[in-house]
């Protein structure tokens, strides 16, 4: 069972925040925790449960063990404990890799990268030992088991402490839900069922099939990771958790480290302050190691195995080219053409994500540059047309369309009543699209 499935969306989430809201103020982050346990159990079953809980009790254990660098008499072991403990958090990461689908990890990503940075700033001294039980309730609140995103500690206390659930706090947590919701049903699982239909070598023959296989393939894993990332923020919303946007955009990025950066945000966060902190200096070296180990463990959860760290290892080396080399020629284009050139760079690195193995990365990418031919073939084509209508809706998803609503509303007041009527409606509709959705992908694999 998966996050997008009947009984989850229907039953176990609406259980749980429901709950949240019956519980006491000074329980709430308890029942949050025990959601979030409940939620690695049900989508991940007792493999992700098991491994969720040790990665939480080996990173609290190595927090009361670990001394800081500045401790006088055991100080000089602050380093072996960091990297311990970091080691051990990577371990039950590949280990969660190779038993569960990249779908059913990111419980234990969250957990484990939380844990990382919880482990490096105990040994820089800049973090007191917590309790076992806050330091769960720390780790696995279920807003953040479902996408991220993976806070600071201090961060995370602020949110707590400022918790305030308002009538606007709820409208807005609905309204994200419901969208999170619909990009899930709606939009990333055709395109994941799409993807396994585009198979390289059988459907896939022209250059134009594989170019279709690259947008669909794009398309499945931007509305997973945001419709995701959009539900647990609203479920934060309803609690009074007002937690960051995770997307910003990506298609206005004009460069590739804007994209990454645009491109869930608190993972960026994250990486920026445990792999490229602010006031180190930073050679190309430095950088293309610390970005190459990113991206690579990035690839490996997204992609299969050798594929996805291959697609790592070529996005690190053109970000590192970015960094690294003077790009004046490229600053006097304008910026929409440069957000072009950057969409189709990042475009054609995809193709490695969807492939099974390196021999078809050579045979899709030889499909793609034209080898066999420029147009479509016979099924592409059929497929194509079968679901013109919902990969037209996918790429108009991709425009920040709130974000020129919000500046068309600003700017014509008296559009701001027919906006605030038009909103629930279109979140209905999306509701009942959604759920349609699933229940008929529901029905065709019950049967």
């Amino acid at each position: 069972m998966t996050l997008i499935s009947l009984p989850v969306l229907l039953l176990y989430i609406p259980a749980a925040v429901l709950l949240t809201f019956l519980i006491p103020d000074r329980r709430r982050d308890i029942v949050e925790a025990v959601g979030g346990i409940g939620y690695a159990w049900v989508t991940g079953g007792s493999t992700s449960l098991t491994l969720v809980l040790i990665a939480v009790c080996t990173a609290w254990l190595v927090l009361r063990l670990q001394p800081p660098e500045t401790d006088p008499k055991r100080g000089r072991y602050a380093g072996t404990w960091m990297w311990s403990g970091i080691g051990i958090q990577i371990l039950l990461l590949l280990l969660g890799r190779y038993l569960m689908e990249p779908v059913q990890l990111f419980p234990l990503l969250v957990c484990a990268l939380q844990g990382m940075e919880s482990i490096r700033d105990r040994a820089k001294g800049k973090l007191t030992i917590p309790g076992l039980l806050p330091f769960l309730c720390y780790e696995t609140p279920l807003a953040r088991m479902i996408a991220g995103p993976p806070l600071h500690r201090n961060t995370a206390q602020d949110l707590v402490r400022s918790r305030k659930i308002t009538a606007e706090s709820v409208g807005e947590g609905a309204s994200l839900c419901i969208r999170g919701i619909f990009q899930l049903a709606v939009l990333s699982l055709p395109m994941s069922v799409l993807t396994a239909e585009l198979q390289t070598g059988t459907v896939l023959k022209y250059a134009a099939d594989a170019w279709m296989a690259l947008a669909v393939c794009y398309f499945g894993i931007y509305y997973a990771l945001k419709g995701a990332a959009q539900l647990g923020q609203g479920i934060g919303y309803l609690a009074g958790l007002h937690y960051p946007d995770s997307f910003d955009a990506p298609i206005e990025a004009a460069s590739l480290r804007g994209f990454w950066v645009r491109f869930m945000k608190p993972a960026s966060e994250w990486c920026r302050r445990m792999l490229l902190p602010d006031g180190i200096p930073q050679d190309w070296a430095a950088y293309s190691a610390r970005v190459m180990l990113m991206l690579g463990g990035v690839g490996m959860l997204l992609g299969h195995s050798v594929c996805g760290l291959l697609w790592g290892v070529s996005c690190a080396v053109m970000l590192t080219a970015e960094h690294a080399l003077p790009m004046h020629s490229l600053a006097k284009f304008p910026a929409w053409m440069r957000r072009i050139l950057t969409a189709l760079l990042l475009l054609m690195t995809v193709g490695m994500l969807r492939c099974r193995s390196v021999t078809e990365i050579f045979s899709f990418y030889g499909i793609l540059l034209g080898s066999g031919g420029m147009g479509f073939s016979e099924q592409a084509w059929y497929l194509l047309n079968s679901r013109k209508l919902l990969l037209l809706l996918c790429a108009f998803g991709l425009l920040p369309l709130r974000k020129w609503m919000r500046c068309f509303t600003e700017k014509h007041p008296a559009a701001a009543k027919l906006t605030a009527v038009c909103q629930p409606v279109t979140e209905l509709a999306m509701l009942l699209l959604a759920f349609t959705a699933l229940y008929g992908y529901w029905l065709r694999h019950a049967a």
